[in-house]
């Protein structure tokens, strides 16, 4: 009527239990912004134009409801095309320490923005477990530094799904294969002979040479990958003593011999290097690597070729736990013998009483002068 009876005022009684990991999460208006509280991310190998596998290890402060969907972006620089993760066989696969349970194994790939989005199958008790990730990226074909990486998401609410606060994911900024940084997402190099110096102390035709090498790597080589390192150029020398190997002498790591023992082998014999058509081969020895930074050297001993060879182009290369491109040797411009450019490796000039016939060209055998020849 006119005056409507009061009700008696009473305190509510609240629901206060556990939800999506939350303490108290079930009581009105309690309200949090869920986030990773383990961001990890890394990859397995730092080297251009190779398959990376870039792991992530996530917990969040909050549960993950079934669809709800997890996103890493900023994965920039990469070779990989775009992948809708609709069934196709060139799709992106994601796999988990779970197995494929967990999460959709078919993500949402866009290499413009290196984004990489993935919805989980079921509910996920994220808050109290942390779950691991992977997935196979091409890495650039020219070296970058690591780019920002975030994490962020949405939890599946129903018609607005709630967002995940976005956060830098954790590099490690360990090194990786001895590469500073390596280990971090998309940290990439192109594997170099940083020192790559060969001088010789003859150029006379048919003598020997003993020929000296400096070098250094910027990544490791390891007998575990087959590693081998290729000195090329040596066109027409032999082994001096006439087999297919030459010995490494003098073989020093940073200036002190080596503390390992010998750290190369000819595929049979320590200490040795196999030698054959103008080509020195170092394989890294059982149970070894060559860590990078360090500088080797050694020496060891050919016997010229009977031609001359004025333009050599002696190279460095590698394979195994890196491909190393062919990279010319640095050399001395010092006087060898009276005359410089003479201790550049692979260089072949005639001794006093020969010479080399202009009509046979730039290989020109050496030979011996008699009355009435020219020089």
């Amino acid at each position: 009527g006119v005056n409507d009876a009061p009700n008696h005022s009473a305190v509510m009684t609240r629901q206060n239990a556990t939800a999506w990991g939350y303490a108290g999460g079930t009581l009105p208006f309690y309200t949090l912004v869920p986030s990773l509280t383990i961001r990890a991310i890394g990859q397995s190998y730092p080297v251009v134009n190779s398959d990376v596998v870039i792991t992530a290890t996530l917990r969040m402060s909050t549960d993950l409801p079934k669809d709800s969907k997890i996103t890493i972006t900023g994965l920039t620089g990469t070779q990989t095309p775009d992948s809708a993760g609709l069934g196709a066989s060139t799709d992106l696969i994601l796999y988990s320490n779970v197995g494929f349970s967990a999460f959709n194994n078919r993500p949402v790939w866009t290499q413009s923005t290196g984004t990489l989005v993935f919805t989980a199958k079921e509910e996920l008790p994220l808050s109290t477990t942390s779950y691991t990730v992977s997935f196979t990226l091409k890495s650039p074909a020219t070296a970058q530094a690591s780019p920002a990486v975030s994490m962020s998401g949405s939890l599946e609410c129903g018609t607005n799904d709630a967002p995940m606060a976005v956060v830098a994911g954790d590099k490690p900024g360990t090194a990786l294969l001895g590469v500073p940084g390596g280990a971090d997402p998309l940290y990439i190099v192109v594997p170099t002979f940083t020192t790559r110096y060969v001088v010789q102390n003859n150029p006379l035709a048919s003598q020997r040479n003993n020929i000296s090498v400096t070098f250094e790597t910027n990544v490791n080589l390891a007998h575990a990958d087959a590693s081998t390192i290729t000195l090329s150029g040596f066109t027409g020398a032999v082994a001096a003593d006439g087999g297919t190997s030459v010995r490494l002498r003098d073989f020093q790591v940073n200036a002190n011999y080596s503390l390992e023992g010998d750290l190369l082998f000819d595929g049979a014999n320590a200490g040795y290097g196999r030698f054959a058509g103008g080509s020195l081969v170092l394989t890294v020895a059982t149970g070894k690597t060559l860590l990078s930074g360090q500088v080797y050297t050694f020496w060891f001993t050919v016997t010229n070729p009977r031609h001359i060879m004025t333009t050599p182009n002696v190279q460095f290369s590698a394979a195994g736990t890196a491909t190393y491109l062919p990279q010319s040797v640095t050399s001395t411009t010092a006087a060898v013998l009276g005359t410089s450019g003479w201790g550049v490796p692979g260089t072949v000039v005639c001794p006093a009483g020969y010479y080399a016939p202009a009509e046979q060209g730039a290989m020109a055998n050496c030979t011996l002068c008699y009355r009435g020849s020219y020089s």
